[in-house]
């Protein structure tokens, strides 16, 4: 295991390398089935599958690639993807459909040494390749109810190779039908050991599906009920060099396998006081409700110190444990001003009232920099951010005329500044903004017309189109003047 990284809470770049996939030495089998996908000249490729498969089969699905020829074929492009219908065993009722395992040249075919590195072949021989399409398509089906699933595929594949031209499966795909089903108890055992040596080995290529497929064994209650908490928490601290290694995966899981919450908090308070960069991704993949006022300082410390984004995204879902603290939202409020604070520095009797001319998208600009910095500073909590945005509550400037029509969701979109002002000075005074506007609308008399007592989606819905927060604006100057 690394040793802790000292609190500069950056971002965390991806550098995962591209690692081909290594021909695998699988041999025909008379437990699979066949499905030839295209063919010309040397070149067949087919995908065998078993007719009856589950978590525990590891080669279900792969990709057979063939080459009768001399010498390697070279491909210069490469896509698959299956479509997926579900159905139950006994009714053929459909149970549930989407899109399958996709992929394309560079998750399938290895690196041919000697060759450029960009460059794809089909070595003489028999290859099978079944890492990505067996784990990815694993992840995606899930676990099934007891009864299992008529799995129902559509195979679609599309291959452009030197001397064979281009070759597709038509339209509709090719036909492919197999049964999924639970792992029975036996291969558990065989499952557990696999779950283990991916977590004692991370994979950093994105070929390899290894978040996907750690996720989809994780969930699996029979085989992360054998585990310790010392052994994910490991598996975690070992992940540090790309996010395919599923670092983000265990985090979120290890809150639902059944650990004691002092544990976790134990685990969390030791990674906060050593300084471990990755523990605010771990914290902020956590449930909401998990938290300790022990965490308060350090994180409050470390956005002082490094301006880590992270903290924010730990603390903004869990503002109502730490909000009150007016210690705490004023040194939040202090980074944020020295960092933005210019941004906001809009005279409100310049803005412009319509948009289209060059002016108006210049403006447009420093519109949008004064929202996001305004955002960002609500999330401090702090009562000084009332003072910098009251002058915007009368400012009736389009904020985006590119938004005219309302988008899905409780609330409709602001389409003036003051409308941005009013949701984010609520947001401060009763934490979030829903809030904000049910309890504005119990002191203004809003409702629906067509319902006295209209649901929460509902009142929302009224309570925020540009009439309704006019009065909700005026109302809200009553109370922040009391």
């Amino acid at each position: 295991m690394k040793p802790p990284v000292a609190l500069a809470f950056v971002s965390l770049a991806c550098t995962a390398t591209i690692r081909a996939q290594a021909t695998e030495t699988a041999t025909p089998s008379p437990a699979y089935r066949t499905q030839e996908v295209v063919a010309k000249g040397d070149l067949s490729i087919s995908l065998e599958y078993l007719p009856k498969a589950s978590l525990a089969d590891e080669h279900w699905l792969r990709w057979v690639f063939v080459n009768k020829g001399d010498r390697p074929i070279k491909v210069n492009n490469l896509t698959y993807r299956l479509q997926r219908t579900c159905h139950h065993p006994d009714t053929d009722e459909l149970l549930r459909s989407g899109s399958g395992a996709a992929g394309g040249g560079r998750a399938l075919l290895p690196w041919l040494k000697g060759t450029p590195k960009h460059s794809l072949h089909v070595q003489p021989g028999t290859h099978r390749y079944s890492r990505h399409v067996s784990r990815y398509e694993s992840c995606l089906i899930g676990m099934p109810p007891e009864h299992g699933y008529t799995a129902r595929y559509s195979v679609h594949f599309d291959i452009q190779a030197d001397g064979i031209g281009r070759l597709t499966t038509p339209t509709d795909g090719l036909a492919v039908s197999l049964h999924w089903q639970l792992p029975d108890e036996a291969s558990h055992p065989a499952l557990l050991a696999r779950l283990r040596k991916l977590l004692a080995e991370p994979e950093t290529s994105t070929f390899a599906v290894h978040s996907y497929y750690l996720h989809a064994l994780l969930a699996v209650q029979a085989l992360h009920s054998a585990l310790t908490l010392d052994e994910l928490t490991k598996a975690m601290e070992a992940r540090v060099t790309s996010a395919f290694e599923g670092r983000n995966t265990i985090a979120k899981r290890i809150h639902y396998m059944g650990f004691g919450r002092e544990q976790l908090l134990a685990y969390f308070r030791t990674r906060l006081r050593t300084q471990d960069a990755y523990t605010l991704q771990d914290l902020a993949a956590a449930p909401h409700d998990f938290w300790d006022d022990s965490f308060l300082e350090p994180l409050l410390t470390a956005y002082e110190q490094h301006r880590a984004a992270a903290v924010m995204i730990v603390l903004d879902p869990r503002h109502a444990r730490w909000s009150s603290d007016r210690n705490a939202t004023r040194r939040l409020f202090d980074v944020l001003h020295e960092r933005l604070g210019e941004r906001l520095g809009i005279n409100v009797a310049d803005l412009p009232t319509e948009g289209g001319d060059e002016q108006s998208q210049e403006w447009l600009l420093r519109i949008r920099q004064w929202r996001g910095a305004a955002e960002q500073l609500a999330q401090s909590r702090d009562p000084r951010l009332h003072a910098l945005l009251k002058p915007f509550l009368d400012a009736k400037a389009p904020i985006d005329w590119q938004i005219r029509v309302p988008l899905p969701g409780p609330l409709r979109p602001c389409t003036r500044i003051c409308d941005v002002a009013l949701e984010l000075m609520m947001k401060v005074h009763y934490g979030d903004i829903e809030t904000g506007y049910l309890a504005l609308a119990a002191l203004t008399g809003l409702g629906t017309v067509k319902d006295p007592q209209p649901t929460r989606h509902q009142l929302l819905l009224s309570c925020s189109t540009d009439a309704a927060r006019d009065k909700l604006i005026e109302r809200f100057k009553q109370v922040l003047a009391k």
